[in-house]
């Protein structure tokens, strides 16, 4: 759990969460950073659980973009769209009956990297980005290379220690690893992926599942986003377009806490705004 890393898996998974590198050298260069064997570690924490592999996440303030949440048949559980986990990309097509986000104030990472013992409620510092809308204007369409990147690596791919992310990825996206690079460049220039970067896994084994607090607001709910995301205990914050079936305004993933439990930081924001709880749904 992530009290119980070491200082360089710490910082592996902090730097890894926020960007890969994208050279050709990708091991030499990320172990040059760690100064030990990057792919030895990274496969470590793959195999426990804490790691579901490289991607290239979607930005979903781009204009192109869509991202929402499902109803699964389960009428409990909300889950992100078209994924195999609940920290999965966003896609570019939905369907069916959705949670849409209007406005994001924060993308945040898996799992939560606090220190133990420190405040859930501490001022933000270095654990996530800050996502607003988009003000991409007019951009060049995709080629059909980087559609099938950009298709090809929106889920997490496995680290292979005898591969490179490139190598993965042209195998899936059918175009050489060089193509595939060069994709991963543009596609983070343009705006439509925020990161091509490490995603962590939503639990490990022994170690508590997050969840999501969704809250009615009204007419104050960016307000209240924006207080939800500037402290260090949350992941993603959005502001999202009620339904008949889902009556709420806000959305805060809250993911497992180094010691208690993510539902007690929910009750602990709610009772700091003076409100209810609102519905918690266990990830």
């Amino acid at each position: 759990m992530a009290s119980s890393l070491t200082k360089t898996e710490r910082k592996l998974l902090k730097s890894a969460q926020a960007a890969l590198p994208v050279k050709r050298d990708f091991w030499g260069d990320l172990s040059a950073g760690l100064q030990t064997d990057a792919s030895m570690l990274m496969l470590k924490l793959q195999q426990s659980g804490l790691i579901a592999g490289f991607c290239g996440e979607p930005n979903p303030a781009h204009p192109e973009l869509s991202e929402a949440l499902v109803d699964s048949d389960d009428p409990g559980l909300v889950i992100r769209w078209r994924g195999k986990t609940v920290a999965s990309a966003i896609v570019s097509e939905t369907t069916g009956n959705c949670w849409r986000s209007l406005e994001w104030f924060k993308a945040g990472f898996l799992p939560d990297m606090r220190e133990k013992n420190s405040d859930p409620f501490a001022p933000e510092q270095e654990r996530t980005l800050l996502v607003r809308r988009d003000e991409t204007g007019k951009v060049e369409p995709m080629t059909p290379d980087q559609e099938r990147v950009f298709a090809a690596a929106s889920e997490p791919l496995q680290f292979s220690e005898s591969r490179t992310p490139w190598e993965i990825i042209g195998e899936c996206a059918n175009v050489s690893a060089d193509v595939a690079r060069d994709a991963i460049v543009s596609l983070v220039l343009s705006r439509r992926w925020r990161r091509f970067a490490l995603r962590a896994g939503t639990a490990m084994p022994g170690q508590k599942r997050g969840g999501l607090a969704c809250w009615k607001i009204g007419d104050q709910v960016e307000r209240a986003a924006a207080a939800a995301a500037g402290i260090s205990a949350t992941g993603d914050v959005a502001v999202r377009k009620p339904t008949d079936e889902w009556p709420f305004d806000l959305s805060v993933l809250i993911p497992p806490p180094a010691e208690g439990t993510s539902e007690k930081i929910a009750r602990g924001i709610a009772s700091k705004w003076g409100m209810e709880p609102g519905r918690w749904v266990s990830l």
